[in-house]
């Protein structure tokens, strides 16, 4: 069994959150494909009002809430195997 690490950004013009999670990844018998499987949420974060600065994301404000969200979550960068983002 490989459990691997994942995460979900959300980046809104309002607000901003954040899901991290843990998953097998497994062999389909079937198709020889790899997939996830047995997925666990282990952190959702409070939603925040997304951080501007001069009419863009402050991106120093969000790269402080996505390394409070991952050390919530219980995982390093270094130890993400995938995820996704929502702009």
């Amino acid at each position: 069994m490989n459990t691997v690490q994942l995460v979900g950004l959300d980046f809104g013009t309002t607000t901003s959150s954040a899901v991290v999670a843990g998953a097998e990844l497994l062999q389909n018998s079937v198709t020889g494909r790899m997939e996830l499987g047995h997925v666990q949420e282990r952190f959702r974060s409070p939603l925040i009002f997304t951080p501007w600065r001069d009419e863009r994301i402050d991106v120093e404000a969000i790269e402080g809430a996505v390394a409070i969200w991952l050390q919530a979550g219980g995982v390093e960068r270094g130890e993400l195997f995938g995820g996704g983002a929502l702009l």
